[in-house]
C-alpha cells in the first residue's frame, strides 16, 4: 500500500482489471470546534444541503417545504474533498 500527499492508494480487483481505489487516510482531516453547530426547533432552508425538498415526488413524507434548490436529483456544489451529497449515500 502507498501513501500519496495523505491519501491511501488501494489496489482493487474489478472484474479481471486492476482499479485504484482512492481513500482519505484521516490525518489531514480538520476538526470542527464544538459549538459550531446548532441544534433548534426552525425549519432548516435549504442552502447548503436537502434529504428531499419541495421538489421531490410526494411520496416522500418528510419533504422540506421550505427548501428548493431546483433540482430533482442533484445541486449543491462538491464539498471540500470533492465529492456529492454524501449524507443520503
Amino acid at each position: 500500500m502507498r501513501v500519496l500527499s495523505g491519501l491511501l492508494c488501494l489496489p482493487l480487483l474489478v472484474m479481471g482489471q486492476e482499479k485504484i481505489k482512492w481513500q482519505k487516510d484521516g490525518s489531514q482531516m480538520a476538526l470542527i470546534p464544538a459549538g459550531s453547530f446548532e441544534m433548534d426547533d426552525t425549519e432548516p432552508d435549504g442552502s447548503q444541503c436537502n434529504f428531499a425538498d419541495k421538489n421531490a415526488p410526494e411520496k416522500f413524507g418528510h419533504a422540506s417545504r421550505g427548501a428548493g434548490d431546483g433540482y430533482k436529483y442533484t445541486s449543491y456544489p462538491a464539498n471540500g474533498y470533492g465529492l456529492y451529497d454524501m449524507a443520503g449515500n
